[in-house]
């Protein structure tokens, strides 16, 4: 036998052969080898990304504290959230061992950094969910970048916001205005402000803000009855009770949005941006276009909004501030207690009504049975030059005014009898100085006297 195997081994090295089999298992060593290799340096940048994870928020958290102090102290911040947002993005980066976590979290390569860092963000505090614990049904609405759905999840009826897939293509603005709403949305408790309950960030087919769901729909359908501009009113007009109640919250809310540190812009103040709930209270919402304020130098110059509620500095591409949140809530007012629609019967076209706001020469219409208090508010908070724009602390003040008064007058209405004789006698002035002025000044037109 030993003989046999020393002639097989001279064999082999004469003519310089191996065995099949102990070559295949040579490769497969070498592979597991490598395996094991490739495993062990897998744990390692595990456990470092792992230690600057938690590094970047220990470094995000002293940011934010650091900031909230300047604040107090009046300092200028301007780039401060630049850095602490670079920070953020660069330390939370994509999970390395994505083919363990990619069903959960989506496709990583379509997450910006923006969204990676809103991700972490949204996990620390405890909104991040799975798509699959949230149930879609009916359309409500579109925008521009996403679809509104009803939903629910853990047996509450939801609103369900969803970014379209398409959005994570070449043009990601739509992805930076769905992160931008989520952050601020997150941070405002406020019983007049949307509530947001939790989002899935699993880009592309998942990126959803999850918020109550507001029965009433929004204030343009409730005083309209359309989500359209309509000409003839469709439905009968709601009580001006009613009106300036919803015009109040409306004002607390913002009181309360301006009133944070730092000032929160809506940029986009508009009826169908505001909803209400089953008892007709407001929420405000829809906060794709806003912005922090981080200090009183801080201002804008992008166009940002609707033309028809679009301060005219906004417009011009002028600095602006939160004051143009002050002039959209004019037209909305304008519109609550005339309940008409902005520039409804001026027959004249976008370009048109925003050079003319523009310039000054154009507002909305406000009829003749707007009382005088509430006609100074809407004049006073539109004024062209916005730092002569009273704040939304006044107006508060003016709308609960104006509001009990509806209030009383409704509750001690005036006799029908010597409210008919008035107006009798005021349509007979009326004809009256028609007449005279028909006739001309040497007419003489005798009235019975009265009773």
């Amino acid at each position: 036998m030993e003989t046999v195997e020393k002639s097989s081994e001279k064999s082999e090295a004469m003519d310089g052969t191996k065995d099949p089999a102990q070559v295949h298992q040579d490769e497969v060593d070498a592979l597991r080898a490598k395996v094991a290799q490739l495993e062990h340096e897998r744990d390692t940048q595990r456990d470092k990304k792992l230690a600057f994870k938690v590094q970047a928020t220990r470094l995000g958290d002293a940011l934010r504290a650091c900031r909230e102090l300047a604040l107090e102290k009046g300092l200028d911040l301007r780039g401060v959230g630049v850095v602490e947002e670079k920070a953020a993005s660069e330390a939370i980066s994509e999970d390395t061992d994505a083919a363990d976590t990619s069903k959960e979290n989506g496709n990583s390569s379509k997450a910006t950094p923006a969204l990676t860092a809103l991700r972490a963000e949204a996990e620390k505090h405890g909104w991040l969910i799975q798509p699959k614990i949230v149930e879609l049904h009916e359309q409500l609405g579109h925008g521009a970048t996403a679809d509104i759905y009803r939903g629910q999840w853990h047996g509450l009826d939801v609103a369900v916001k969803c970014l379209r897939p398409t959005c994570f293509g070449e043009n990601m603005e739509g992805v930076d205005v769905f992160v931008r709403e989520v952050e601020v949305l997150s941070k405002q408790r406020h019983p007049y402000v949307l509530k947001l309950y939790a989002t899935v960030l699993s880009p592309p087919e998942h990126a959803w803000i999850i918020t109550e769901y507001l029965a009433k729909g929004t204030l343009m359908q409730w005083l309209h009855g359309t989500k359209k501009r309509e000409w003839k009113r469709i439905i009968p007009l709601p009580p001006l009770i009613q009106r300036l109640q919803i015009a109040t919250e409306i004002s607390i809310g913002m009181q309360y949005l301006h009133g944070r540190n730092p000032v929160v812009m809506h940029r986009d103040l508009k009826p169908s941006n505001i909803f209400l709930d089953e008892n007709l209270h407001v929420r405000i919402a829809d906060f794709s276009f806003s912005r922090y304020k981080l200090s009183d130098k801080e201002v804008y110059t992008g166009e940002t909004g609707t033309y028809l509620y679009m301060a005219p500095e906004v417009m011009r591409h002028d600095y602006y501030d939160e004051k143009c949140d002050i002039y959209s809530f004019a037209i909305m007012l304008c519109e609550l207690v005339t309940g008409h629609p902005p520039y409804i019967d001026d027959y004249m076209t976008p370009v048109q009504i925003a050079c003319g706001v523009a310039d000054g020469s154009l507002r909305p219409t406000i009829t003749e049975d707007v009382k005088p208090p509430l006609k100074s508010l809407i004049t006073k908070s539109w004024d062209q030059i916005p730092s002569k724009r009273p704040t939304f602390a006044e107006i508060t003040a003016t709308l609960k005014i104006a509001t009990n008064e509806a209030i009383q007058k409704a509750a001690n209405p005036e006799p029908v009898e010597q409210s008919s004789i008035r107006h009798v006698h005021a349509a007979g002035e009326q004809i009256h100085d028609f007449f005279s002025g028909f006739l001309g000044k040497n007419h003489t037109i005798t009235t019975p006297p009265s009773s």
